[in-house]
């Protein structure tokens, strides 16, 4: 088990939250009523469960066997949190209306600043310097995502008094897509036992396996992502106009969506 301070309890908590304020808070305004709200809490509630069954896994030394990285972990792990969130998005209808009410309404500055917990990047990036973590991984990875976060903070503390154009934030979002897909996954797995593995030099992708370290690959990442196409696809749906505000959308707004 690693003995160095990892944030991502805390970030897996902050990011839990700031779906569910949102989703509370488009509640209050009408815009969501209590079934999609439910459908909400339970995708928070599944994710959840799935980060203590990753935590249990990853003490109890699941990860650490070698059959397991001979089924290509890097590639496939990563993506449990995006077959929860498709499973209720293909399935649920409630569930949808719940993501586009919270992508259409909140104030778009909410949606950018909450990547801004993603400067939390700079402590792998710190790791890989060390040799605490593979550089191979979190260095190529660690500081794209460290740069986006920052940028998340600068455009929501200057954020213009008009806005954004729709354009702008679509390209952003896809810009922090990016950052991570799809060089993290093959990166990680680069670094495992393997076909493919390359980076085979100490401290290697294993140790991102490790609790609490496990839990950002795992669960934090894909939200990030999962939070950036959210919005990315209603902004290209034109669901907010031309140029998202800050502010409750109009009654005019509200019932045109």
């Amino acid at each position: 088990m690693m003995s160095h301070f990892s944030a991502t309890p805390l970030l897996a908590a902050l990011l839990g939250g700031f779906w569910l304020s949102a989703a509370l808070i488009v509640r209050s305004r009408g815009h969501i009523g209590g079934i999609e709200l439910a459908t909400v809490a339970l995708w928070l509630c599944s994710l959840a469960v799935l980060g203590i069954a990753i935590a249990q896994l990853s003490v109890g030394g699941f990860f650490r066997k070698e059959g397991f990285f001979a089924v290509l972990p890097g590639f496939w792990v990563p993506m449990i949190p995006f077959a929860i969130s498709g499973a209720l998005l293909l399935g649920v209808p409630a569930f949808r209306r719940a993501l586009w009410a919270i992508g259409a309404h909140l104030p778009a500055r909410a949606m950018v600043l909450i990547h801004g917990l993603r400067i939390a990047a700079i402590g792998g990036v710190a790791k890989g310097f060390a040799g605490v973590l593979p550089a191979s991984f979190a260095l190529p990875v660690g500081i794209p995502d460290l740069l986006f976060g920052a940028s998340a903070l600068l455009v929501g503390v200057l954020w213009p008094k008009g806005g954004l154009s729709r354009r702008t934030l679509i390209v952003w979002n896809i810009i922090g897509i990016a950052v991570i897909v799809p060089s993290a996954p093959l990166l990680m797995q680069m670094g495992l036992p393997g076909p493919l593995y390359t980076f085979a030099r100490a401290p290697d992708a294993r140790v991102l396996f490790e609790f609490p370290l496990v839990l950002a690959p795992t669960l934090i990442v894909p939200l990030f992502i999962f939070t950036n196409a959210v919005h990315a696809a209603v902004l290209w749906n034109g669901m907010r106009g031309e140029r998202p505000s800050t502010q409750t959308p109009s009654a005019s707004t509200r019932s045109s969506i």
